[in-house]
């Protein structure tokens, strides 16, 4: 039995599968996470370790050298690469696209465990990475503002607001950058230490002995039991001034005879502002597993709930999201695929000038997407801009199998068939034929899932779209239309006439029925006029062939198409030397220089040292997180901004200034050269 005959003959069958289609379809499309770009897994690892005021001479000697060494020994290694700089070292191991990320990872491990011994007291356990921008690259920038008192903010941020957030299903880690950190300090006076003949090593031991809380075992009294603790930790500054350093001939010695304690804070080596002003900024990282647009819509709402609670006028102000640009975008593409969706069905409407035939035809759309919803659910895909082209893609070819079929079940109707052997007759006629046209095109797509690299990790998602949408068309237009057309479709002379109401819609479909007919007759005198001159025209063919394939030097190739995102990063580089101060003067200037200009709305800048994720920036460098007004709002683009931006900033004396507008660096640079070491 044929596909067709039993969809005819077995209606309820084939509806209860509609139905499931439909209900599984609907919750797997609104469980779909949302995001840019599909999953992708790079083969990359890094090694970082921490080796903290140390510079990259050293750096790279002690701590670089001995674990390239040992990386070079992991397996399916294809590159090995370092950089070190003041403080830090990044060992970066390159394996081939689908290597088992997990054993590799396990196998860096191993070795490095053999080297950390040889590594120097002072630098940090290495730790090991799995390159994957999605985790490195922020998801969220916050800025607190409301305190003068910058230390004091700071302190409450890290207490408070760092703790709420951090609490934030998804979220890996908040790093907190400006303001000022408590330090207490201890000043020597080194001419009374040589006096009582102390050094300075002798107060250090000194004060880590006294700040101790030492636990004391238990006691019982009766039926209870008590823990026994020794409280030592210091409370109050003042404490540690009473402590005693040592005892000469049994006179104790305080701190307080050798030296003096301060309470302040830690020597500023980076400034955080929020246009212009002192602000404490909270950068959001992400969990590997957590997606981006639901953890931003998570963080949205606990910072609202926050900002309710907050004393006085602190305020918690989100200045940049990754999911802002995310949801535009894919914004953008449903509308493009509704648009398309009803389009084609009004143009089904129009040749066919048949309601009951474009409501057939209509049902292989929201039946083939809801498919192909369901096995990107259950596949763990992502809603993204390449998933989603390939659907907009799709929507175009998906009533094509529907419309064939239709059209030739509808011929044997008017040729007097009953509906129910016409609809048999007439999608068997036509099943192979729609079945080698479906597999020819899906032939062209699911060849992309087997290319490898980068290119494949990206595209092979809206391969397999394409693919299941085409396929799930097909199975459609075998079995629903079908069934659909013998109880929908009769003969144009059984047909009822038309409600008043619905006239003015019959006369305009006769008018463009005569209109087609026109068309249909000029093309048919244009087609006989190509078969009279071959030779002609397959020359004419030839030339424009060939004059197209010389436009594609002009049209050029990009990886990414460029957009307007409404952002940009500014990144600020003083000259070898510079000191804090001198880099603050210049992020100063840049910051005053952009709030004036009207498209822009935020900016959001750090200076001085920093670290995060993979990378650190030392007290020459500052970074600018700029977000400009909705697109409405402003006449200019953010490329017509970043021009005008770098006219500006081409007199800083020394600085080197770089624009980075989402995946590509530069701005509107055409290349980019970096050079390390």
């Amino acid at each position: 039995m044929s596909l067709a005959r039993f969809s005819v003959y077995r209606p309820v069958t084939v509806l209860m599968g509609m139905l499931a289609v439909l209900v599984l379809g609907v919750i797997s499309w609104s469980q779909l996470k949302m995001d840019l770009l599909p999953d992708i897994t790079f083969p990359v690892i890094a090694v970082v370790t921490v080796y903290p005021g140390v510079g990259p001479q050293e750096v790279e000697e002690y701590v670089t050298k001995p674990i390239e060494d040992q990386c070079g020994l992991v397996k399916n290694l294809k590159h090995l690469s370092s950089v070190s700089q003041e403080g830090v070292s990044v060992v970066l191991e390159e394996f081939e696209w689908g290597t088992d990320m997990d054993f590799a990872s396990f196998d860096t491990r191993e070795k490095v465990d053999q080297v950390i011994d040889q590594l120097p007291d002072d630098a940090h356990r290495p730790y090991i990475v799995k390159y994957d921008p999605s985790t490195i690259m922020p998801v969220m920038t916050l800025n607190v503002t409301g305190m003068d008192d910058q230390q004091a903010l700071r302190k409450f941020t890290e207490d408070v607001i760092k703790r709420e957030l951090e609490k934030v299903n998804g979220v890996a880690a908040v790093d907190v950058y400006g303001g000022l950190e408590r330090e207490i300090q201890v000043l020597v006076d080194h001419g009374r230490l040589a006096a009582y003949g102390l050094s300075v090593q002798q107060i250090e031991q000194a004060i880590k002995a006294e700040n101790l809380n030492i636990p004391g075992g238990h006691i019982e009294l009766g039926q209870r039991e008590f823990t026994v603790r020794t409280l030592g930790e210091f409370r109050r500054p003042e404490e540690i001034e009473h402590i005693t350093v040592a005892v000469k001939d049994g006179i104790p010695i305080r701190l307080r005879d050798v030296a003096t304690v301060h309470d302040t804070h830690k020597e500023i080596r980076q400034y955080s502002r929020l246009n212009t002003k002192p602000a404490v900024t909270l950068v959001v990282r992400k969990e590997s597993e957590a997606n981006a647009v639901e953890l931003a819509r998570a963080m949205r709402k606990a910072v609202a709930d926050l900002n309710q609670r907050l004393p006085g006028q602190v305020r918690v102000t989100v200045s940049w999201a990754s999911a802002d640009y995310i949801e535009r975008a894919l914004h953008n593409m449903y509308g493009v695929a509704e648009e398309g969706a009803l389009l084609a069905v009004v143009i089904i409407f129009l040749f066919l000038s048949s309601l009951r035939s474009t409501l057939v035809i209509a049902t292989s759309i929201p039946l083939s997407i809801m498919a192909t919803a369901i096995l990107m659910r259950f596949n763990d895909m992502t809603l993204n801009v390449v998933t989603m082209g390939g659907l907009t893609l799709a929507i175009g070819r998906i009533v094509d199998d529907s419309i064939v079929v239709l059209e030739n079940i509808f011929r044997h109707v008017e040729e007097g068939e009953a509906p129910v052997r016409a609809a048999v007759r007439g999608a068997g006629e036509v099943g192979v034929a729609i079945i080698a046209a479906t597999l020819t095109t899906v032939c062209v797509f699911f060849p992309i899932a087997l290319v490898g690299g980068l290119v494949g990790e990206i595209f092979t998602p809206m391969s397999i779209t394409v693919t299941v949408a085409l396929m799930s068309s097909l199975a459609v237009a075998l079995t629903v239309i079908p069934m659909v057309s013998a109880r929908l479709l009769r003969p144009s002379g059984e047909r009822r006439p038309s409600h008043p109401l619905l006239r003015p819609v019959d006369q305009a479909l006769q008018a463009w029925e005569r209109a087609y007919r026109r068309l249909e007759h000029a093309y048919g005198t244009a087609i006989a006029w190509c078969l009279r001159n071959r030779a002609l025209v397959l020359g004419l063919a030839g030339g424009i062939f060939l004059f197209s394939l010389s436009l594609t030097r002009i049209v050029g190739a990009a990886f990414f198409p460029h957009t307007d995102r409404g952002e940009f990063t500014l990144s600020l580089r003083m000259p070898v030397g510079s000191n804090v101060e001198q880099t603050n003067q210049a992020a100063l200037f840049i910051e005053r220089t952009m709030v004036a200009v009207p498209e822009i709305e935020l900016v959001t800048s750090t200076v001085g040292e920093s670290a995060g994720g993979m990378s650190t920036t030392s007290v020459r460098e500052a970074s600018f997180q700029v977000r400009l007004k909705p697109r409405r709002q402003r006449i200019r683009s953010t490329d017509d901004v970043i021009k005008e931006l770098r006219d500006k900033f081409s007199k800083l004396p020394g600085a080197e200034i770089s624009f980075q507008t989402g995946m590509s660096r530069g701005g509107d640079a055409p290349i980019i050269i970096t050079i390390y070491g």
